[in-house]
């Protein structure tokens, strides 16, 4: 049991819920955080984005970073043990166990037949003692590559348009945030337009990480 205890302290990933469902997927290396706290007019009850130092009240524009900021600010400070750290959502969790490897499990809290389907593996696999073999290795697991291509002709589509394209993302938000990087990352500049104008991203804001990277990241 002391084994078992230790082991899991080495590994905590916090799922990001907004809104009740009735699944709340956790255990003793999953822990679920209620981000959006500052407005939210109902208590899932369980630790939220709003406790200690954090930036809740920014959860309209940051959505569920304001758990990793809660997390970076509060927990990571107390829990020295942790060799990694990891940021799921409600709806998507990483497969760290089938093909393709990496890929995102969608829709897990309220599609019923993922649902279902999820909470099976969930109870038999998501455990320290199989998740933990898998990632040793690695600094980061991040979610896989993503090609955008176009629906009929397949031909590759630009980040930037893909981002246009979707009806429901405000362009002059994209644009505003490649101009706050060109200005205060000067450096950046031909990587964020290689990014911009290429067809290939990671989605989700998924992630299993180092703490230290963790930190220098968030730092930036």
């Amino acid at each position: 049991k002391m084994l078992e205890k230790n082991n899991s302290d080495r590994l905590k990933i916090f799922a990001a819920y907004n809104k009740p469902f009735k699944k709340i997927f956790r255990s003793d290396i999953f822990i679920p955080i209620q981000t959006n706290c500052g407005k939210a007019q109902f208590d899932l009850g369980f630790l939220k984005d709003n406790q200690g130092v954090n930036i809740a009240d920014k959860n309209e524009f940051f959505g569920e970073l304001t758990a990793w900021y809660y997390i970076w600010k509060n927990y990571l400070p107390e829990h020295k043990e942790l060799e990694y750290i990891g940021f799921f959502q409600y709806r998507r969790f990483i497969d760290f166990f089938n093909k393709p490897k990496w890929h995102i499990l969608w829709d897990v809290s309220f599609h019923k037949i993922r649902s279902e389907f999820f909470e099976k593996l969930f109870s038999e696999k998501y455990k320290f003692e199989n998740i933990y073999p898998v990632i040793k290795d690695y600094d980061i697991i991040i979610s896989q590559k993503l090609n955008f291509k176009r629906i009929i002709s397949r031909k590759p589509v630009s980040v930037k348009e893909q981002y246009k394209n979707t009806g429901h993302h405000p362009l002059k938000e994209f644009e505003d945030f490649i101009e706050i990087i060109k200005n205060k990352h000067p450096e950046y500049i031909e990587d964020i337009e290689e990014f911009i104008n290429g067809n290939t991203m990671y989605t989700g804001t998924v992630l299993v990480i180092r703490p230290k990277l963790l930190d220098k990241y968030l730092s930036w």
